[in-house]
């Protein structure tokens, strides 16, 4: 499993607000890298979930994200 992640973790207020991008098939995403033209289409992996990770570090919740987060966090970077 491949994960990134782009948030703020607020250490003084014991808060978190970060979004992760899960890749969960490794081996997949292995294989789709070989192939010339859809591994550069795909950017090397096949599926990938984000998800927000909010809230006190002893509670956090997860809430899963629209496709259309993955965009936006490259977009803000």
């Amino acid at each position: 499993m491949n994960l990134a992640a782009n948030g703020d973790i607020d250490l003084v207020n014991d808060r978190l607000d970060i979004t992760v991008l899960i890749a969960p098939f490794k081996t997949v995403d292995a294989v789709v890298k070989k192939i010339p033209l859809l591994g550069d289409i795909l950017g090397g992996t096949l599926v990938t979930v984000p998800v927000r990770v909010h809230g006190p570090f002893k509670d956090p919740k997860v809430t899963p994200l629209p496709p259309s987060a993955i965009g936006e966090g490259l977009m803000a970077s």
